[in-house]
């Protein structure tokens, strides 16, 4: 009986060093299962360790699983040409997104029919021999072109009664990358050591290696721009220990990634495949002619699971670049709010002082970040009335009656019925009418219209000259100035207003108020002013709304824009608008991108915006850099601005005006910031002329 058995266990293992389950025309020891898996493999001539970028990655080269886009399940399976034989595979891949591709795969080669006999010739029954492999395995790659990858192997045969497992372990390694700029024409290389530690099966009294085999490959994709159709190119040389070398080629056409034809040499084999694509499921078909043992058809079914990981990686980006647009703007809230509520207390407590120049430079802070506030309206009002009656007072207690009516009158303009204005217009005009250098007086009033008229302040010349006619109705040379200060008046007026309406009629309200305001300081207030004043006010609150709300809608948009830009690019010339980046300069523009982020959460704002800045020169759509930018550099203005460093914020204006030309928080920002210098020169000058 013992020897009955020891004869099957040597026809079997015969069997298996020839190879003749598989069809193979090698000489050495070689398993059946290295027939490998996947009609794709397989009609090209199963040149495919640096091209397979499917689950079956797994078996041809582990560290092509880095390559794999999606999950997918692969089935394969295939009758032998020994009859009887049966030769099976699945292979699942399950591609994360930061660590890389785990996988999972199964071969089973079964061959029944076995006559068993004893030392007498005499039937013991059929005996079925199994073997399997269990693979696990893992890829990833490293940048943009080095993949590296293992798989540890667990090979089981039976043998009649007899069985033992074994356990190897594969590695892997590919290195592909682009010819040129573009992404049209790409090369790479793959290595793989099939059985790096060898599996050994101990059956009977024989002890049975799996052999260790280098296999290197070489493959070429290429795109033809505008026929949606790609083609592969691929060659494999194998060898194995103890056994003759194998060489493999083979060549692909995919038109639009749906139908694909190949051929190929399989050790001088011809072969020959096609594959058709619908939807999540892809079906191949393989076939190899041999000359000896007759033809030998494939066949294999891959189902794709889930997103593409490019698709779950652009899903995650758009929740990423959302959560940091809302962590930017936030933030930038938070910060206007404060900065907006210290300049506000700034200047109450300056008024309650009696501090109004110091008053109306923080409530003009608080109305530069945010117009709206009408606290802080208020208390500009109340802090410019003071600044205007110390400025009269201080006229008439220096003896000049005549600009100090000027001044009172003109406080009566923006405040009617002040009654601290009144009572000095009252004590002006008295000194006026009994001074005895009337005519002096009547000159300086003159002078000062005439100078506010050049400085173009034409309501404040009018107010002047209004005085001085009431004190000389005969003076000749007012009633000529007062005629052309009414006419620069009226004609200033009427251009500011048709300036503002054209702002409004654009959905420029911050611009139409401003200009509204400028209106409002040449014309006077009145009526028809006070109504636009409001309906542009509410008008501007509806509209800020409405942005948000498709702000927050474009933020997807923009993203999915760029990105089919991106795809757009990847499939034209160099003729695009935009300069498609090379494999390093992508990189570079998303290793800024992430160092910029990481200095964003750590509230390292000067850091972020210089790394984002050179992403945004680099690639404007990138991700939504321009957006997070603007947020970044108004969250440092106010800072610049809040701590006198003018020349600084003026240039954070500048940068985000480079971005976004017409944003309005900049604009507001940059007027203010060089008045406030304007007014600092101001100050200065006159201390020196003193």
């Amino acid at each position: 009986m013992k020897r009955a058995m020891s004869i099957v266990v040597v026809v079997a293992l015969i069997c298996r060093a020839t190879g003749t389950l598989a069809g193979d025309d090698s000489h050495g020891t070689e398993s059946p299962l290295t027939l490998g898996a996947g009609g794709r493999a397989l009609g090209m001539g199963r040149a495919t360790v640096a091209l397979t970028s499917d689950a079956t990655a797994l078996y041809w080269n582990s560290a092509r699983l880095g390559c794999v886009q999606q999950s997918e399940l692969s089935l394969f399976h295939t009758e032998l040409f020994v009859d009887g034989a049966v030769y099976s595979t699945a292979f699942l891949a399950l591609p994360t997104l930061d660590l890389g591709t785990f996988a999972v795969g199964y071969q089973r080669k079964a061959v029944g029919g076995i006559d068993r006999r004893d030392d007498r010739n005499q039937s013991l029954g059929e005996a079925r021999d199994t073997e399997s492999s269990l693979l696990l395995g893992f890829g990833r790659t490293l940048g943009s072109s080095l993949s590296l990858g293992g798989a540890l192997r667990i090979l089981q045969q039976e043998l009649a009664t007899a069985s033992d497992v074994g356990i190897g372990c594969n590695l892997g390694l590919s290195y592909e990358r682009d010819l040129g700029a573009s992404r049209t024409h790409r090369v790479g290389i793959g290595v793989s050591i099939e059985n790096a530690l060898e599996p050994k099966l101990h059956l009977v009294s024989q002890d049975v290696a799996d052999p260790r085999t280098l296999k290197l490959g070489a493959a070429y994709t290429t795109a033809m721009t505008g026929a949606h159709l790609r083609w592969a190119f691929a060659a494999d040389f194998d060898v194995p220990a103890g056994a003759d070398p194998r060489f493999g080629t083979g060549a692909e056409c995919l038109y639009r990634d749906v139908l694909a034809f190949r051929a190929g040499l399989d050790a001088g084999h011809p072969t020959f495949g096609c594959g058709v694509a619908w939807r999540q499921v892809r079906l191949d078909y393989a076939l190899r002619a041999d000359d000896a043992l007759g033809r030998n058809d494939r066949f294999a079914l891959a189902f794709r699971l889930g997103q593409r990981t490019e698709d779950r990686r652009a899903a995650r980006r758009r929740q990423r670049e959302s959560e940091v647009t809302e962590q930017l703007a936030h933030q930038l809230e938070s910060r206007e709010e404060a900065e907006r509520a210290r300049s506000r207390a700034a200047g109450d407590s300056a008024l309650a002082a009696q501090r109004y120049d110091d008053a109306v430079h923080d409530y003009r802070r608080a109305l530069a970040l945010d117009p709206s506030d009408a606290a802080a309206d208020l208390g500009l009002h109340n802090a410019e009335l003071g600044v205007a009656l110390g400025r009269a007072n201080a006229l008439f207690a220096g003896g000049d009656a005549a600009r100090a009516t000027t001044e009172f009158q003109q406080i009566l303009t923006g405040w009617p019925k002040e009654p601290r204005a009144t009572q000095g217009l009252e004590r002006a005009r008295g000194q006026l009418q009994s001074a005895a250098d009337r005519e002096r007086q009547l000159n300086a009033l003159f002078r000062d219209a005439l100078a506010r008229f050049t400085e173009s302040d034409y309501a404040g010349a009018e107010t002047a000259l209004t005085e001085l006619a009431r004190l000389d109705p005969n003076h000749a040379l007012g009633r000529e100035l007062y005629q052309r200060v009414h006419t620069a008046r009226a004609a200033r007026g009427s251009e500011l207003l048709d300036r503002a309406r054209a702002a409004a009629a654009a959905g420029d309200y911050d611009t139409a108020l401003g200009l509204l305001v400028d209106t409002q300081r040449v014309l006077g207030k009145s009526t028809q002013l006070t109504a636009l004043l409001s309906d542009w006010t509410a008008a501007r609150s509806r509209s800020r709304h409405d942005r948000d709300v498709v702000r927050t809608a474009e933020l997807e948009s923009r993203t999915a824009a760029a990105a089919a830009r991106t795809a757009v690019r990847s499939n034209t010339d160099s003729r695009a608008v935009h300069r498609t980046l090379s494999t390093d300069e992508r990189r570079e523009v998303e290793r800024r991108y992430q160092a910029g982020f990481k200095s964003f959460q750590g509230g390292d704002f000067e850091t972020a915006t210089r790394e984002w800045q050179a992403v945004w020169l680099l690639a404007p759509d990138y991700e939504n850099i321009g957006d997070h930018l603007v947020k970044a550099y108004l969250y440092q203005i106010i800072g610049l601005y809040g701590s006198g460093n003018y020349a600084a914020a003026t240039d954070r204006c500048r940068r985000v005006l480079e971005i976004d030309p017409k944003n309005d928080k900049a604009l507001r920002y940059l007027a203010r910031v060089q008045e406030e210098q304007s007014e600092l020169e101001h100050i200065r000058g006159n201390g020196s002329a003193r």
